[in-house]
C-alpha cells in the first residue's frame, strides 16, 4: 500500500506542476481527454500503448484514465507509469481518475461521478471501492438466476444450471480477463461462448426470445421489451464484440428491469440495483465530477451538490446524446461549477475524435480544475 500511495502521489504532484505550467502560456483553450477507460475496464480493449498513440496523434494534453470503479490501470501498470514519472513531459499529462457506478433513485436508479486526484490511501476511498466490489458479485449472482428464470434461454441445454453456472463462470473470467471486477459484460461474453459452444446461433436465440416476449403478461414490460428488441440491427458477419453487444441488447434491454409487482420475473439481466454504493454515500477524494448527465435530469443538480462528495464540475462527454452542451455550459456558470471534457473511449477506433473541437478545454475551466485540484489534494 505505501508503494502504490507514493505512485500517486507523485503523479498528482506531476499533474498538478505540469498543469500549472500549461495554464502560465495563457493559450485559450488546452487539449483534454479526462474520460478513457483502459482494460482494466471489462468493456475497454485500450492498453496502456493505444492510450497514449490516440493522445498523441491527436494533440491531446491531458488525459486521464477512469476505468468502472477500479484503480487498477495505475496500480498494475509500473513499467509505463515509471518511465512517465522519469520522463513526464514525453507524455501527455496524466491526472489519476475513477468512474464510480453510484445508486441514485432520482437518476433512473443510477449514474455515474467521475473523480481526480484521487488519494487511495483514504480509508474511505478504500471503502467506497469494496462496496462496489461485493455489489458487482451481487449482480452476477442476481443474473445467474435470471438466466434460471428465462424461458427464452431455459430452452436450450447448455443454459441449464448444471451447465451454466457461477463456478464454471469464474474459470472462464480468470481465464480471459485480468481485470478484478466482474463487469455485466463478461457475463454477456460468457453467455456469446456458451452459445458457440452449443451451436446456437444468435438468431435462434432472438426467435426464441420474440416468442417469449409476445407471452409476457406484463403489459407494460412486453411494450418495453418489444420496443428494444425491434431496436436491434441484426447484419451478417458481425465480429465477436459485435455479436456480444446484440447478446447484451436481447437479454438485458436498458431500463427493462424485471421488478414489476404481481408479475413473476422475465429473466432479463438488465439489473439496476445491486447493491452498488449510493451518490449519498459516496465520500469526497481529490475532486468530483458528474458525468455525461442527462439533460432531463439537470434540475437534481440542487441534491447533489448537496452530497457529501462534493461534486464541483460537470462533464462534457463527446458520446453523451442525451443532453446539449450548451445546457450543461448554462448550469455550470448558473451553479458555479467548472465542466470538464472527455471522449468515454473504450476502444481503438479513433472516430470519436473526428470533432477536436470537443476536446478544447477553455483557459477558465481549467483554472478552476487545478484551482480545485490544489485544493483537494
Amino acid at each position: 500500500m505505501r508503494e502504490n500511495k507514493t505512485i500517486f502521489s507523485k503523479l498528482n504532484c506531476i499533474a498538478i506542476a505540469r498543469i500549472r505550467n500549461l495554464l502560465s502560456e495563457h493559450k485559450p483553450f488546452y487539449m483534454a481527454d479526462l474520460h478513457i477507460h483502459s482494460i482494466y475496464s471489462a468493456d475497454s480493449v485500450l492498453r496502456s500503448e493505444d492510450i497514449l498513440s490516440i493522445a498523441r496523434n491527436n494533440d491531446i494534453e491531458i488525459i486521464s484514465v477512469t476505468d468502472h470503479d477500479s484503480v487498477d490501470f495505475y496500480l498494475n501498470n509500473d513499467s509505463f507509469l515509471q518511465k512517465y514519472i522519469m520522463n513526464p513531459c514525453e507524455f501527455p499529462i496524466i491526472l489519476p481518475g475513477i468512474e464510480f457506478t453510484v445508486k441514485y433513485t432520482m437518476y433512473s436508479t443510477m449514474c455515474h461521478i467521475l473523480q481526480y486526484g484521487i488519494d487511495i490511501a483514504s480509508n474511505e476511498f478504500a471503502n467506497d471501492l469494496y462496496l462496489n466490489k461485493i455489489a458487482y458479485w451481487n449482480r452476477i449472482k442476481k443474473q445467474f438466476q435470471r438466466v434460471y428464470e428465462n424461458s427464452a434461454l431455459q430452452c436450450f441445454e447448455a443454459f441449464h444450471p448444471e451447465n451454466f453456472n457461477i463456478k464454471n463462470f469464474i474459470r472462464f473470467y480468470k481465464d480471459n480477463h485480468i481485470i478484478t471486477l466482474p463487469d455485466y459484460c463478461i457475463v454477456m461474453e460468457y453467455i456469446f461462448d456458451t452459445l458457440e459452444t452449443g451451436n446456437i446461433p444468435i438468431r435462434t436465440l432472438s426467435e426464441s426470445i420474440r416468442r417469449e416476449i409476445n407471452k409476457d403478461p406484463c403489459e407494460l414490460r412486453r411494450f418495453k421489451r418489444i420496443n428494444a428488441f425491434n431496436g436491434i440491427k441484426f447484419e451478417e458477419n458481425n465480429n465477436k464484440f459485435q455479436q456480444i453487444k446484440i447478446i447484451s441488447k436481447l437479454l438485458a434491454p436498458r431500463g427493462v428491469d424485471d421488478e414489476y409487482d404481481g408479475y413473476e420475473s422475465s429473466g432479463s439481466l438488465s439489473i439496476n440495483d445491486f447493491g452498488q454504493i449510493s451518490i449519498e454515500s459516496l465520500n469526497a477524494n481529490g475532486i468530483t465530477v458528474w458525468a455525461h448527465p442527462n439533460e432531463d435530469k439537470l434540475y437534481l443538480i440542487d441534491d447533489i451538490m448537496k452530497f457529501k462528495c462534493k461534486v464541483s464540475g460537470i462533464e462534457l462527454n463527446v458520446r453523451n446524446i442525451h443532453a446539449c452542451n450548451k445546457c450543461l455550459k448554462e448550469i455550470c456558470m448558473k451553479y458555479g461549477l467548472f465542466y470538464t471534457v472527455g471522449s468515454d473511449n473504450h476502444g481503438t477506433k479513433t472516430n470519436l475524435y473526428k470533432e477536436s473541437s470537443c476536446y478544447r478545454l477553455p483557459f477558465d475551466e481549467l483554472y478552476k480544475l487545478y484551482s480545485c485540484l490544489i485544493g483537494g489534494i
